[in-house]
């Protein structure tokens, strides 16, 4: 019997995107590099096999950066007919170098030190797939 049980990455969308420069930046005091994440995913209500994968990030002045960012990408992914939820996990490990990518980009582009964030596990930082699910309402297609 042959199993549909694929993943499939449509297209992803930067929705939101601010920066501002922290003139409270302190060289000499210790800074956090992996900036906050947060995580959302939001199922269709007209296509159980559609999801938008939500991953939000920021900056604050407690990472002690020479800026302030907060940003949310949405990717979009379909999944195959055999397939359980439980493959999205993947989803967010195919997303998170787009944002590692954006940071680094923004930061270099500012004339500030280009920010590097190493690979992180995205799969141990979300313990639970039902914990981050957000309502249907909130779906988008690509555009």
């Amino acid at each position: 019997m042959n199993k549909s049980t694929f993943l499939r990455f449509e297209n992803y969308l930067v929705e939101n995107l601010k920066f501002t420069v922290n003139y409270d930046f302190d060289k000499e005091s210790k800074n956090r590099i992996i900036p906050e994440l947060a995580f959302g995913l939001i199922k269709s209500k007209d296509d159980s096999k559609k999801f938008n994968v939500i991953i939000g990030f920021s900056y604050n002045k407690e990472n002690n950066q020479p800026f302030l960012l907060e940003g949310m990408l949405r990717g979009f992914f379909t999944i195959g007919e055999d397939g359980s939820e439980e493959i999205l996990l993947n989803a967010f490990a195919i997303l998170f170098p787009y944002v590692r990518s954006l940071i680094t980009e923004i930061s270099r582009y500012s004339s500030i030190i280009p920010i590097i964030i190493p690979t992180i596990n995205i799969t141990k930082a979300i313990e639970d797939l039902n914990s981050i699910k957000i309502d249907s309402s909130n779906y988008r297609e690509p555009l």
